[in-house]
């Protein structure tokens, strides 16, 4: 069986890996006055809205700031773990009171620029239940990139829903489907504390005769994320909240300590390439010169006669050593060596790091479980990864 290895190329060129009806997107969109409105009644609020007699509200409003007590409560537990912790404010039984108070908090610790959006609300109640719901079904993880100066490693938090099972409602007002998927990750390290809270809210519209192929496709979120080495639990959520349902998952990394010599980021299978972004992330480990890669987390690959076995990783070739960095590729079926080749390598960039894709053709293989291994070597020094594929 033959092997070709490409660097990264445009989409043009990859036209074979593009998958109709996916959608990559960060946006931050919402209807407004829902958020609003959830926003003033769960924090003993209340939203003015729809109406042109603003009287009995700031009337009431106007009461309100003239005769009201707050309260200050400061939590003494420090276990900052994102469960929801309830809260109880009562005042005497026959007194002239009216109490506003929050039905509790979420212990998320403080960061910077980190706020709880109501959307996120229902997605980390979902985390605190158990069991957890199953009812969305979606892949969640995070892959390790380069080191960094500051003892972190650039790394991508990864989404991969499917849509065929969103609900889509027709909105008669636009004459389009429209689907709202939210999603969230908390990353918590050894100790169960939260160290990132990373998440998207997305309402989305298509017209009817696209509404077909977009279900057939997957939403797939990237976000960056920089963690220092060491081992994570990542629980994440997601919601179709046309369909009022959700699913949460956890799964264990482990984001490996520094060391001398050649170095490789984790694997991920390519769904496609994005035009590069006017502005890109320089956070964003996903950001090639060529564009913006779309991973995909799902293993299973259609075979057809010209199916290709996509993988995209990075290469940090050791700057010390004055040896040659080779990489070796291998394809594996029960533990069998099915092919090896050595491609060449280009140089790397003003970064280090050499982005690459390698494309394997498998269209004549059968159905089965594989393994796709890459291997960087440079002079005494190998490290290695192995990303396992379903051929189906």
């Amino acid at each position: 069986m033959s092997l070709r290895m490409t660097r990264i190329r445009h989409e043009s060129d990859m036209a074979r890996n593009a998958r109709a009806g996916d959608y990559e997107l960060d946006s931050l969109r919402a209807d407004g006055q829902q958020v609003l409105r959830e926003l003033a009644e769960s924090t003993g609020g209340a939203l003015i809205a729809n109406t042109n007699d603003l009287r009995p509200q700031l009337q009431k409003l106007s009461e309100d700031f003239n005769t009201w007590y707050e309260l200050t409560y400061h939590p003494s537990n420090p276990n900052y773990d994102g469960r929801f912790r309830a809260i109880k404010v009562a005042v005497p039984t026959h007194s002239d009171y009216v109490l506003q108070a929050r039905a509790g908090y979420f212990a998320l610790p403080p960061m910077e620029g980190q706020f709880v959006f109501p959307y996120e609300v229902p997605l980390l109640r979902a985390l605190g239940t158990s069991p957890l719901p199953r009812e969305v079904d979606f892949m969640a993880t995070v892959i390790p990139y380069r080191q960094q100066t500051n003892g972190t490693v650039q790394s991508s938090l990864i989404f991969d829903l499917p849509l065929k099972k969103v609900e889509f409602s027709w909105d008669e007002k636009s004459k389009a489907y429209v689907v709202h998927i939210s999603a969230l990750a908390l990353v918590k390290d050894e100790r169960g504390q939260v160290v990132a809270k990373l998440s998207r809210d997305i309402p989305l519209s298509e017209p009817k005769d696209r509404v077909d192929g977009f279900k057939q496709g997957h939403f797939i979120l990237t976000l960056p994320v920089d963690l220092a080495p060491g081992r994570y639990l990542v629980e994440s959520a997601a919601a179709d909240q046309q369909g009022n349902r959700f699913g949460a998952r956890r799964a264990s990394i482990f984001i490996p300590e520094p060391h001398a010599g050649p170095a490789l980021s984790g694997l991920a299978l390519l769904r496609r390439l994005e035009p590069p972004n006017l502005e890109p992330d320089r956070r964003d480990p996903l950001q090639v010169p060529e564009g913006r890669v779309i991973p995909m987390l799902s293993p299973e690959i259609a075979l057809s006669k010209d199916s290709l076995l996509s993988v995209f990783f990075k290469l940090y070739p050791d700057g010390t050593n004055s040896t040659a960095a080779r990489l070796v590729i291998d394809l594996l079926h029960d533990g069998k060596l099915l092919s090896r080749s050595f491609p060449d390598l280009p140089k790397p960039d003003d970064k280090g790091e050499i982005p690459y894709l390698a494309n394997l053709p498998v269209g004549a293989l059968s159905a089965g479980q594989y393994e796709f291994r890459a291997t960087l070597i440079q002079g005494d020094s190998a490290v290695q990864q192995v990303l396992p594929v379903s051929l189906q």
